[in-house]
């Protein structure tokens, strides 16, 4: 199966179940997009670490699928835990990210 028709096929599926959930009053509007982009994030990234590519292609589809989860999971926390402590630790995840892809574009570009 082509990974785009996977990974629609797995959003859709995850963007109705929660959707029907929200219709129960289990869930709130934010969980679902934060479960959604989680998801989403993971298996974009997972799929960047074992795609048969050049290094380069790889390490996009892996810093844009971990975006993508930090995204989901800023939105998940940010209720629960507070603006400060989520805004930090985002902050930080991504700046580990920038300087993961800075340096293995400077010392490791070419596989």
């Amino acid at each position: 199966m082509e990974f785009r028709v996977l990974l629609g096929s797995i959003t859709l599926f995850l963007a109705g179940f929660m959707l029907l959930l929200l219709a129960a009053g289990k869930v709130d509007a934010a969980q679902v997009v934060g479960v959604v982009l989680l998801v989403d994030g993971a298996i974009f990234a997972i799929h960047g670490l074992m795609l048969n590519a050049d290094a380069s292609s790889k390490r996009l589809r892996m810093v844009w699928g971990s975006v993508l989860a930090l995204a989901g999971i800023t939105v998940l926390a940010y209720p629960a835990v507070g603006s400060s402590l989520v805004i930090y630790v985002v902050g930080v995840a991504m700046v580990l990210i920038g300087l993961f892809v800075l340096y293995g574009e400077a010392y490791g570009g070419k596989s």
